[in-house]
This record gives C-alpha cells, sequence and structure tokens, in this order.
C-alpha cells in the first residue's frame, strides 16, 4: 500500500518525511521503500528502504528527501508485504497518471 505520496521537482525538491516516522506506521515484518513512479507507470526507481519493526515504526526512514533534478518526481513512500513461501516482497502496482 501507499502510505504517502508527493511530487518532488525544482520549486519543491523537499518531502518531509517526518509525519512517516514513530510507530503504528505499518504491520510489524512488512517492507517499505521510497520510490519514484514515472509518468507512464514504468520507472522503477528507489531512493530507499527498510523494514518495519515490532511497534509499525519504518527503520532507517530518513527524515526527508531531497532531489536535484528539475523535472517531476512523482515520489511515493510504499509498504510491501514478503510472501512468506517465496521471501520475495509484493509492492504495490502503480496507477498510470495517479500522481500527487
Amino acid at each position: 500500500m501507499t502510505i504517502g505520496a508527493f511530487t518532488t521537482n525544482s520549486t519543491t525538491p523537499v518531502w518531509d518525511l517526518s509525519p512517516y516516522s514513530g510507530p503504528e506506521m505499518a504491520c510489524p515484518g512488512a517492507r517499505w521503500r521510497l520510490h519514484e513512479v514515472g509518468a507512464t507507470g514504468s520507472n522503477d526507481t528507489n531512493y530507499g528502504s527498510g523494514i518495519v519493526d515490532d511497534d509499525g515504526t519504518l527503520v532507517g526512514l530518513p527524515a526527508s528527501f531531497r532531489t536535484s533534478y528539475i523535472y517531476d518526481g512523482y515520489m511515493r513512500l510504499e509498504i510491501g508485504c514478503v510472501n512468506e513461501t517465496t521471501g520475495y516482497v509484493i509492492w504495490p502496482k502503480p496507477l498510470v497518471g495517479d500522481f500527487s
């Protein structure tokens, strides 16, 4: 699931991630990633990832994300579930045109 979204560019280069810090942000044992989604839904660029600890805190989440690019970066803070059989993380699929 996507728990946060923000469009970064030269006008708004910083995304404040502090509202997503602390307990009860996601289910324990899940994974998080800071992910950029391209305008066609095909871009797959990650800018950080980590685990969700026993109290639901996103471990290692930075206080903010800063871009140096001038184009619109459609950022998502996503929570993924670990498939117990394969060990792979299942991430949300982006909706084309669904940008903040």
